[in-house]
């Protein structure tokens, strides 16, 4: 009798050996690793860019900063220079106007002293020496003098009249050696002194005067 064939068997897998695992397991670890590794070059990366990107805008800020104080600086100096020139030119426009007050002034002073040693010429100039001097009169009865006021006060005053010697206006102009409460006194003091003086003066009667108020301790 023929012998019968024996079935084929797969023999069982064999369990994976020991060195097989380990490998893996390191394998793993290493990938791990070389994966954290990047992710904290990545951090890095980020972090320094924005550590620069910081220093630049810092630096940014300051830079203008400075051309900010640069520019105040600058300012501040054509300020100060336009100040001192605005100052120079305002004194040297008031010495100026003191010299020219002072001229004024003495001139008046001489009008008065050649009046005073000729005398009045003529019918008219004695009429109009006699109309100035009841405005004189009349303003000096109507002032209220400010009690700092000394003694060779000369102001020109400027005063605009109608027929029958109502005041429409009455401006003190330089020459004028008052201050200026003194000068808003007088200006008061022909205001209530209208009508000034018309009646017999018609002749030499015009609307703008110019009058040369004086006070010298009297009155």
């Amino acid at each position: 009798e023929e012998a019968k064939p024996k079935p084929d068997t797969v023999p069982p897998p064999e369990p994976p050996k020991q060195d097989l695992i380990e490998q893996q397991r390191v394998a793993a670890l290493a990938e791990q690793k070389a994966d954290q590794l990047k992710k904290e070059q990545e951090e890095k990366r980020r972090r320094e860019q924005i550590l620069l990107e910081q220093e630049k805008q810092e630096a940014e800020r300051q830079k203008q900063l400075e051309d900010v104080r640069k520019q105040l600086a600058l300012a501040e100096k054509k300020k100060n220079l336009e100040k001192e020139r605005l100052k120079q030119l305002q004194d040297r426009r008031l010495a100026e106007q003191e010299n020219a007050e002072k001229e004024r002034m003495q001139e008046l002073l001489d009008e008065e002293a050649r009046q005073a040693q000729t005398g009045a010429g003529g019918q008219d100039n004695d009429l109009t020496a006699r109309y100035a001097a009841a405005i004189q009169a009349a303003v000096t009865q109507n002032w209220n003098r400010p009690e700092s006021v000394p003694p060779g006060l000369r102001c020109t005053l400027r005063i605009v009249q109608i027929p029958g010697g109502d005041v429409i206006s009455a401006n003190v102009t330089s020459p004028c050696n008052a201050d200026p409460a003194a000068r808003v006194s007088i200006e008061q003091a022909v205001m209530r002194a209208a009508p000034l003086p018309y009646r017999g003066y018609e002749k030499v009667f015009s609307r703008e005067i110019t009058f040369n108020f004086k006070y010298d301790g009297q009155g």
